[in-house]
């Protein structure tokens, strides 16, 4: 069994990661329910297929709020640092 710290970062979903990814699944949601609408109505394709590209590799989703879990961690971490640092 290998120990890198990537396979450690693939492996641990906390609940903020989960909470971003159930809310980036439902703008993908939204995504295609607009984009349906504009395709019949409109003839406006590319927002469906985005929408689609997005709905068939949620996997891209779980990385992106694994991205936003980081982010969120290192703004609240960051003040906190900073004032014991002073």
């Amino acid at each position: 069994m290998s120990g890198d710290i990537g396979d450690i970062f693939e492996s641990f979903e906390g609940p903020r990661t989960l909470w971003y990814f159930m809310v980036l699944l439902m703008i993908v949601v939204g995504v295609l329910v607009i984009g349906s609408v504009l395709s019949s109505l409109h003839g406006i394709h590319w927002i469906e297929d985005i929408g689609l590209a997005l709905a068939e590799n949620p996997m891209i989703l779980l990385n992106l709020a694994g991205f936003l879990a980081l982010i969120a961690l290192a703004i609240t971490v960051v003040p906190i640092i900073i004032r014991y640092v002073d």
